[in-house]
């Protein structure tokens, strides 16, 4: 789950964002390795550049740098719990669905005041400083953006 939002005065160099975010690393308990399967779950926050060049473009490119502390418990004495820094950069892009559905777009605008509602799919290349919790690769995660 994440905010962004986009200062008026970064502006002028593009569509900037920035904002916090909250993670949780659903597993299934596995045997013995985490307590429960909310054991790991992170605080971050992040910043966004998107290449957006027009009103209405309906796939928008972005470019980003995010930062989480990670909590991590797991049932493993070696490994244990606590806290530990990822931080690396991340690509996606924005598929925006008000096109598809022009009259309900509008509707979820009078109803909610949601101006845009975008497909998101990002990917991420975050290293933690404990490595059992870094990404071997980058992992590809995908939402849905609603703009207010």
């Amino acid at each position: 789950l994440g905010f962004e939002y986009e200062p008026s005065f970064l502006q002028s160099i593009g569509v900037v964002s920035i904002g916090p975010s909250l993670n949780s690393y659903v597993l299934e308990p596995q045997g013995d390795l985490t307590k429960n399967a909310f054991s790991i779950y992170s605080l971050g926050f992040s910043a966004k550049y998107q290449l957006k060049f027009m009103r209405g473009q309906p796939v928008v490119p972005f470019v980003g740098f995010e930062t989480q502390m990670i909590h991590y418990s797991f049932q493993d004495a070696d490994v244990g719990s606590g806290w530990t820094t990822a931080s690396g950069i991340s690509f996606g892009a924005l598929v925006l669905l008000n096109w598809m559905e022009p009259s309900a777009a509008h509707t979820l605008w009078a109803e909610t005041g949601i101006k845009r509602s975008y497909l998101v799919a990002e990917l991420k290349n975050l290293q933690a400083g404990e490595t059992l919790l870094s990404t071997d690769g980058a992992a590809l995660y995908f939402g849905l953006r609603l703009e207010y």
